[in-house]
Parts: structure tokens; sequence; C-alpha cells
């Protein structure tokens, strides 16, 4: 049995990685024809804001 089987850490991190996006991937298919209108009228309720 591998160190990889006997540690579920590891699972996740091993199966969240495959879905991590690179910044140079990502710039290559940002898309730059949507956009938010009245966005504004959120920020009270995003807590980020």
């Amino acid at each position: 049995m591998s160190f990889y089987e006997t540690d579920p850490d590891l699972r996740v991190a091993t199966w969240l990685n495959r879905w991590r996006l690179t910044r140079d991937v990502w710039e290559q298919r940002r898309r730059d024809d949507i956009q938010i209108h009245n966005l504004e009228a959120c920020h009270a309720l995003l807590p980020l804001s």
C-alpha cells in the first residue's frame, strides 16, 4: 500500500490540484465580453466588499 493510499489529506490535495487554474491559462481563456450590471446594489450582501 502506498503513502498516497493511506493519507486522506494527500488524496484530497491531489484531487484538488487537478482543478487548479494557473494565471497563464486563465489569461488565455479570459472573456472580456461579459459585464455585470448593478453590482453596487449587491455590495451590502457580499462579505468581502
